[in-house]
């Protein structure tokens, strides 16, 4: 311990350090590299960034119906590798002709899309469950769809 503070001193006497500044004092080689420091992935304002796209109910209709039309294919069936089945899905969510106009969209974002409605779906599947076990003697349809809600 003794001979780190001793090369410290020595170090400090042949160096101007601010010890009052903010910015880090990088001794020898231990510093960052300039090219790093003055890379894109650094810069304020990073341009390679995409905007987020909020989905809007018509949307998810489509890529629900794309989805079953697709899964149910009996000439494809399920001979299909999960790619190629969401490349389909793309494909034909893409070129629906209620969308035209808009930006298309791409693989990841109907996967994850996807991903998100069919576990909310599953959420309601359980709790409508539930409430038709919970189903009282007079209670109408409605009332288990309140219930479930």
């Amino acid at each position: 311990m003794v001979s780190v503070l001793v090369f410290l001193g020595l170090a400090l006497m042949f160096v101007n350090v601010d010890l009052e500044s903010p910015e880090p004092y990088w001794f020898g080689i231990q510093g960052p590299d300039e090219s790093v420091l003055e890379s894109p992935l650094n810069s304020a304002v990073d341009t390679s960034a995409k905007e987020r796209r909020k989905w809007f109910p018509t949307e998810d209709k489509i890529l629900i119906g794309v989805w079953l039309n697709t899964s149910k294919d009996a000439v494809v069936s399920n001979d299909q590798k999960a790619g190629r089945f969401w490349k389909r899905i793309v494909d034909y969510y893409n070129n629906c002709p209620q969308l035209v106009g808009t930006t298309s969209r791409e693989l990841n974002q109907c996967k994850q899309r996807w991903a998100r409605i069919n576990e909310q779906v599953s959420k309601f599947v359980g709790s409508y469950d539930a409430a038709l076990r919970e189903q009282r003697s007079g209670q109408n349809d409605d009332d288990v769809m309140k219930a479930a809600l």
